[in-house]
């Protein structure tokens, strides 16, 4: 099994899941609504789980010693940028 085609493919997934989060909560406008409130929070939850699955077969992929690619480089660029950017999102919001 290519493991780092299941963590492209799971990265593709969150990414669009991310855009669908991002397009949703920039037009949410009503902030008692339930509906859109469960569809965010489902939102977000289905982009952590497509994460931790990319990120899982990154790391099995990386165990395995498969022939590294695009499909490899693109969820690891991806990880990389998450980290060195969640110090940076956490320190404006406050």
């Amino acid at each position: 099994m290519v493991y780092k085609n299941w963590s492209f493919r799971f990265f593709i997934y969150s990414f669009i899941s991310e855009i669908v989060l991002i397009y949703k909560t920039a037009n949410f406008t009503n902030l008692f609504n339930n509906d859109a409130d469960w569809l965010l929070t489902s939102l977000s939850f289905l982009a952590i789980i497509f994460e931790v699955a990319s990120l899982f077969f990154l790391i099995i992929s990386f165990i395995k010693k498969e022939k590294k690619d695009v499909f490899f480089y693109i969820p690891l660029l991806y990880f990389i940028l998450h980290i060195l950017l969640i110090p940076y999102f956490y320190i404006n919001v406050s």
